[in-house]
């Protein structure tokens, strides 16, 4: 599903705002920028955000080349994720001639920087280092070292940390690292980490509202969708801003405004091919 692609490409969530440009521009567009501008000055947590979201067109046109280069940066300085991004760019050949072998040296420095950060508490790192153990990427397999790194991800989660109850969602909703697929599970702590304002479980609990109400002990509710999907698309979320859009055009959670979701729809397939077609049906050729 393309929602879950997004966002098992980001495991880390960025929320700071930006404010010196006028109202009217769309929160994702403020985001991209504040990015860019953190990435250009050293950022490594910045770069990889940015290489996330050229890789999978969340904000910006889709560019593998600039996943890659931007990827490249925060890997060269250390940073865990973006080494896995990059392996599995060499690993899968994606925007890249595939090698097993680079795929494998990025694998292990992985490894190496996600331990270094799993240990001081990291739940991106802990839940990275566990599915490289489920997978024995840059590590010996170890599903009893990758059950360990689950165990103090939940800890985490248990104790309120909205990063750790986000990636803990997405063990259950991805069916990923040997966790059983529970639906109702992730339900549970997408809201929690949502309800702490981390923008990927507000977008992930509207997911579920809407296309998974009634599977698993999920709820279906389209309003609430709507208000997630509102709040996500706030935070400068483009995918969630997509997912409005066509709310709008169809009516569905809230009253048909074709004119609202054009106005939504329409930045976004600027650089969305899926966009582009919704664009199309609803805005281009009016019914």
């Amino acid at each position: 599903m393309r929602c879950l692609q997004i966002v098992l490409g980001l495991f880390v969530a960025m929320f700071l705002a930006c404010s010196s440009q006028d109202s009217s521009t769309p929160a994702y567009v403020k985001e991209v920028e504040r990015l860019q501008k953190a990435a250009k000055k050293g950022d490594k947590e910045a770069q990889f955000d940015l290489g996330a979201r050229y890789m999978d067109g969340d904000g910006v046109q889709g560019d593998y080349k600039k996943a890659l280069e931007w990827h490249q940066k925060a890997a060269d300085k250390g940073h865990g994720l973006a080494q896995i991004s990059l392996a599995g760019m060499y690993y899968h050949g994606t925007g890249v001639p595939q090698d097993h072998r680079k795929a494998n040296e990025w694998y292990q420095k992985a490894a190496a920087s996600l331990q270094k950060a799993a240990e001081q508490g990291d739940p991106g790192a802990q839940s990275g280092l566990a599915q490289l153990y489920f997978d024995g990427r840059g590590v010996s397999e170890d599903h009893r070292k990758a059950d360990e790194w689950r165990q103090k991800l939940a800890i985490a989660a248990e104790k309120g940390d909205p990063r750790a109850q986000f990636s803990l969602g997405i063990r259950y909703i991805s069916t990923s690292g040997g966790v059983p697929r529970d639906e109702g599970k992730a339900f549970e702590w997408f809201q929690k980490a949502a309800n702490q304002g981390h923008r990927f479980a507000q977008y992930m609990l509207a997911n579920l509202y809407l296309y998974y109400g009634g599977s698993g002990g999920v709820p279906q509710d389209y309003q609430k969708a709507f208000e997630w999907y509102q709040i996500a698309a706030g935070q400068g979320l483009g995918p969630a801003q997509y997912e409005l859009g066509k709310m709008y055009c169809e009516g569905i959670g809230v009253r048909r405004d074709l004119d609202k979701g054009c106005s939504l729809l329409g930045p976004i397939a600027e650089y969305d091919r899926n966009a582009v077609d919704d664009y199309k049906k609803h805005c281009v050729v009016r019914p």
